[in-house]
């Protein structure tokens, strides 16, 4: 799960209010049973309603006990899931040394478990993150390389908008070139997907460069 993941699968208010009940009743159920699988899955499904939500207090919360679960069965997907949830709780938030943190734990288990489908996800939350603090060299690294795994599986949405990323890294550089080079990239990739709005309002932003 990434940023742009977490705002794809979005649903209406309406929507999410009837998927928090029926994971509240699934709790419930989890915890009478004493199933700590399910409590796990319950919480973490939570928190990503709530950090759908903007609640990210309560996203904080379900995330942080799906993860003593998932730390106590030694299940390092889960903990690496969960990790990367509240990462993204953080980031939200603002609380960018904690969500990297996060984002790093997540980082290292995906990595042992050989998972890029995973992987590219933490490094692009991760190339946020340091963008965010001004670490531009980090943000670089990372982006790059959740970009190199999306070109690669052929996954151009994500691509374009990594495109959009490094050429706001470059923009705070002040390297104009790579820039306007890397927003034509994301131009014509969203062109390529039938993003035609998307493409259309990079590149006005484009032009004026």
């Amino acid at each position: 799960m990434d940023k742009r993941q977490c705002g794809e699968c979005c649903q209406p208010n309406g929507e999410l209010d009837k998927l928090e009940q029926l994971y509240l009743r699934a709790l419930r159920t989890s915890e009478t049973k004493g199933d700590q699988k399910g409590m796990a899955r319950d919480y973490g499904e939570l928190g990503n309603i709530y950090l759908q939500r903007h609640k990210l207090d309560k996203a904080e919360q379900m995330y942080s006990k799906a993860l003593d679960i998932h730390q106590e069965m030694d299940n390092r997907e889960g903990t690496a899931r969960d990790c990367e949830g509240l990462g993204l709780a953080y980031l939200e938030r603002g609380e960018y040394d904690k969500a990297e943190k996060m984002f790093l734990q997540a980082m290292r288990i995906n990595e042992e478990m050989r998972d890029e489908c995973l992987l590219q996800g933490v490094y692009f939350n991760l190339g946020t993150t340091y963008r965010m603090k001004g670490e531009l060299d980090k943000a670089e690294e990372m982006i790059l390389k959740s970009l190199e795994i999306n070109e690669r599986t052929g996954k151009l949405d994500f691509v374009g908008i990594e495109c959009v990323d490094l050429g706001k890294i470059y923009k705070e550089r002040g390297d104009k070139k790579k820039w306007r080079e890397y927003w034509q990239k994301a131009v014509e990739l969203f062109k390529s997907i039938g993003a035609e709005k998307a493409a259309e309002g990079l590149q006005a932003k484009v032009d004026k460069l």
